[in-house]
This record gives structure tokens, C-alpha cells and sequence, in this order.
């Protein structure tokens, strides 16, 4: 059977004070957003660091606006979700995951599950 393209194309969508964004970013270079980010991995795992850490290997996380940081994807396929810092959601995700550090790891958080009645309700 054959695949096409598929995988190796990527999506944008926009709402109000929402946008997500579904494909590869390969490795960026040091940068920054001016909303909360969320990333998921739909297919493994993928590479992320800022000025404070070494690579490191995650399958979602959490992205402070303004925070600078690399990632890579492992030529795998991501879920990124902007969020506008205004939103009840991005402050509710900030003050309960990003008291102490501008990054967290959200393997094994409830954010993370695509089941949950918090990311239904974020999507």
C-alpha cells in the first residue's frame, strides 16, 4: 500500500486565542513564542532544551511564553498547541505547572491525556 506524502505534510489551524499546529520542526534553532506552547509527540518522543538544560527527551511539554528553547523532533510528527496567555487555559496550565521552572515535562500529567476532560475542553 501506498502512504503518499502522508507524514511528511503539516497543518495549521486558528481560533480565537487558540492555534495548533500538526507536523515536524526537525531541529530549530534557539527561539521563542509569545504564547504558552504544548507539545505532544503522536509517535514517539523528541528532543528539547533551553539555556539551563542539555537535550533531554520528551513526549509532551509544556513551553512558557517568552521562554527560549530548541527543539527536535526525531523525524517524528508533533502536536503543537498555542495558547494566548490571556486565556483562562494557559493561566491555569502557567500556575499549575510553571510555578518553579519556564519548561515542565507533561508525561504522565493529566494534560496529557488525550482522554481528559481539561484537554477536551482546551481543543
Amino acid at each position: 500500500m501506498d502512504k503518499g506524502n502522508s507524514g511528511l505534510t503539516s497543518a495549521l489551524y486558528m481560533w480565537n486565542g487558540l492555534s495548533m499546529f500538526w507536523g515536524t520542526s526537525y531541529h530549530t534553532s534557539p527561539h521563542y513564542h509569545n504564547t504558552l506552547q504544548l507539545v505532544f509527540d503522536v509517535e514517539g518522543t523528541f528532543l528539547l532544551k533551553d539555556e539551563h538544560s542539555e537535550w533531554t527527551t520528551y513526549r509532551a511539554a509544556l513551553i512558557d511564553a517568552g521562554h527560549v528553547h530548541q527543539l527536535d523532533s526525531n523525524n517524528n510528527i508533533q502536536l503543537f498547541i498555542y495558547l494566548d496567555i490571556e486565556t483562562e487555559y494557559a493561566r491555569i496550565l502557567k500556575s499549575k505547572y510553571l510555578v518553579k521552572e519556564r519548561m515542565c515535562n507533561l508525561y504522565q500529567k493529566e494534560v496529557n491525556n488525550f482522554e481528559s476532560h481539561f484537554f477536551k475542553k482546551i481543543l
